[in-house]
């Protein structure tokens, strides 16, 4: 039984009885007790990192794409080239038609070229007078 307990401020052991310090230092080493009292600074929890989105680095700008078609109405020759590289050269008969598709200018020559209509997307036009055999010459941008 415990008749007497020292306090902090007079520095003296508590007084008990034969069996009161016994059951008390029990009690203090029981897992009870020790789980009341924390002995370290509890963890936090680990975050993890959310993903960031990545975009893509830029691309330059690519020239625009021009679409070029060529259409016989009669017996015509043509060359078309991109810079020095020849895309196509021949000859074009009655109801054939040749299409050209890509980035950069189009340098075309065109013989016979009445008997050609000529589409760079606003619709299809005669590129000479018909009969007339001429060589028509231009550039698509």
């Amino acid at each position: 039984m415990l008749s007497r307990r020292g306090g902090p401020d007079d520095g003296a052991p508590a007084a008990s009885s034969s069996g009161a310090s016994t059951a008390l230092a029990s009690r203090a080493a029981s897992p009870a007790a020790s789980a009341s009292t924390p002995s370290a600074a509890p963890r936090a929890p680990t975050a993890r990192p959310t993903p960031t989105p990545t975009r893509p680095a830029a691309t330059p700008r690519a020239a625009p794409a021009h679409r070029l078609v060529l259409t016989a109405r009669g017996t015509s020759w043509f060359q078309v080239k991109r810079g020095t590289e020849v895309l196509g050269l021949g000859t074009l008969k009655k109801g054939a038609s040749r299409t050209f598709t890509g980035a950069g200018s189009y340098d075309v020559v065109l013989g016979n070229a009445g008997n050609v209509l000529v589409d760079t997307g606003s619709g299809p036009a005669p590129a000479g007078r018909a009969g007339v055999s001429d060589v028509f010459s231009f550039v698509v941008r």
